[in-house]
């Protein structure tokens, strides 16, 4: 339905004509996500009545509280991953927030960095590269949002050592559905953005985790994270084209891939590595994303898992590791550490790996995150079949090992591609306080058969994470998800409502990838 003209108008006024725009092949681009076609057959979801990009937080208060007094439906995005990003029904306009761009600050001393929704990480962390200061990104990409809440799964490459987002959040400047502009933590007594439960009001329980990302609380216009240690130089020069791209990093910062013989010998190494904290990067990266990591195209890429396939699926689990130190003493330290836990649980150091070149094109792979998508989608659709929550490391393989089980029976039926079974991402999470893995499959779009395998596992692997207590899966989103794991979780849904319904009494932030409220 076409937006009411006084309040097109009333918007119109806000950003200026050149920053709304209602044409139709404009929200057509809008409507474009990828993966959709694979689900619905269709590329293209529901169109927005129209698009805006304010450019600062005063400008996106009052297109809300223009939204509240005209009942307009918004749904706010800034790098715009996904088809969660679109309107689930009519009557939604889009504010697209690439406008605000800016990195407010970076504090060196406290350790954050205050960024707008549309900073992308590639330019955060080269800035605080010059300072000695990293930032954890998230697996997607570092051309995604620095923004902590913005991202849908916060978890990144080297989140070993940089945690995850939704622990990252500070300080917030969040304008709410009602167009009330609220400061979280330490920002909302006026004292700056280093902390993110006080002195002033604390929110992180009901903002943080992907839910945010998806709609229905609002527009967090600012945020802090937090930041850190850089052990590499300042300015990382970079030789090559994608995906061939060869960093000239010290010999100080070195990588090893290692295979262990069993799941429960792989879970002990890890527990150790995180005991020891000895890596950047902790990484279970599966010999498929590895294969397809290092090469240029997908033939090349199923050619090379062929050829480490004895050396690593057939021999066990396999974890990448990344050390980085600040002297020679250090790494020499390090180096030992990782060869004795390597040594007590029985791994094997992968050669290929071992070589120089190879070795510091995955360091850099892994601390900038710029192979994600490559190890995730190239071939044909890939989906995650036993996606849990953060919990133990040793819970986090359990989930693993479970999504392989259910897997392998679509390999070997051919309706599913034969990646090795165990095909699961995941890292320590903060030197192994926490863990984290992904059970992905490889499905074929275009073959009815196939596609119906993927949906079949799912939906096997939700009821494993119910009948087994493997958590609550990241893939849940909207009402049906929560309704389904929320009786099952202390009934968390029905406090997500009321927060919903407290947040937004008028329904104008639009939340259909969220939770809704009933009339």
């Amino acid at each position: 339905m076409a937006l009411n003209r006084n309040a097109y108008k009333a918007l119109e006024d806000i950003v200026g004509a050149d920053n709304i725009s209602e044409e139709p092949a404009v929200l057509d681009a809008y409507a474009l996500h990828w993966g959709l076609k694979a689900f619905t057959g269709n590329p293209f979801g529901r169109r927005h009545e129209a698009v805006l990009l304010p450019g600062s937080t005063e400008d996106v208060q009052v297109i809300v509280k223009i939204c509240n007094q005209y009942k307009v439906k918004f749904k706010a995005l800034s790098t715009g991953w996904g088809s969660m990003n679109g309107p689930g029904g009519e009557g939604v306009i889009q504010l697209d927030l690439r406008r605000m761009n800016r990195i407010v600050e970076i504090n060196e001393k406290a350790m954050y960095a205050v960024v707008e929704p549309y900073v992308i990480n590639a330019q955060l962390q080269a800035e605080l590269m010059k300072r000695g200061l990293t930032c954890n990104i998230i697996s997607a990409g570092s051309n995604t949002s620095a923004l902590p809440l913005t991202a849908l799964m916060g978890s990144g490459p080297t989140s070993n050592s940089t945690s995850y987002n939704n622990r990252n959040i500070l300080g917030v400047e969040w304008v709410l559905p009602n167009g009330e502009i609220l400061r979280t933590g330490s920002l909302g007594s006026g004292v700056g953005w280093f902390c993110g439960d006080g002195p002033g009001p604390s929110l992180r329980g009901i903002m943080r985790g992907y839910k945010s990302p998806l709609g229905g609380l609002g527009v967090f216009t600012k945020a802090a994270t937090k930041v850190y240690h850089w052990p590499g130089p300042e300015v990382v020069p970079v030789e090559g084209a994608s995906p061939g791209y060869t960093p000239k990093l010290p010999d100080i910062i070195s990588a090893h891939y290692i295979t262990f013989p069993s799941w429960e010998r792989f879970t002990e190494a890890g527990y150790k590595m995180g005991e020891s904290e000895i890596a950047l990067a902790c990484d279970k990266l599966p010999p498929w994303m590895l294969a397809l990591n290092l090469t240029e195209n997908a033939r090349e890429g199923i050619r090379l898992f062929s050829e480490i396939r004895p050396q690593t699926v057939d021999k066990g689990i396999s974890v990448l590791v990344v050390i980085g130190a600040d002297s020679q003493r250090e790494f020499d330290y390090k180096e030992k550490v990782l060869k004795r836990i390597t040594s007590e649980t029985g791994g094997e150091y992968l050669p290929l790996v071992e070589e120089p070149a190879t070795r510091k094109k995955l360091i850099w792979h892994r601390v900038r995150a710029t192979t994600g998508a490559r190890e995730t989608f190239r071939l044909m659709l890939s989906q995650g079949a036993s996606f849990g929550s953060c919990d133990s490391w040793e819970f986090a393989v359990n989930e693993a090992r479970e999504g392989a089980r259910l897997k392998q029976k679509y390999i070997e039926k051919g309706l599913l591609v034969d990646d090795g079974v165990d095909n699961a991402w995941g890292t320590l999470y903060e030197h192994g306080h926490m863990g984290h893995m992904d059970e992905l499959y490889l499905s074929d779009p275009t073959d009815p058969a196939s596609k119906q395998a993927a949906f079949t596992l799912m939906e096997e692997t939700t009821r494993a994470c119910m009948e087994k207590a493997l958590g609550c899966p990241q893939t849940v989103m909207g009402d049906r998800g929560h309704d389904l794991f929320g009786p099952r979780m202390n009934n968390y849904h029905l406090w997500v409502r009321k927060f919903k319904k407290a947040l937004d009494p008028n329904g104008v932030s639009e939340s259909t990838n969220y939770i809704t409220v009933p009339e």
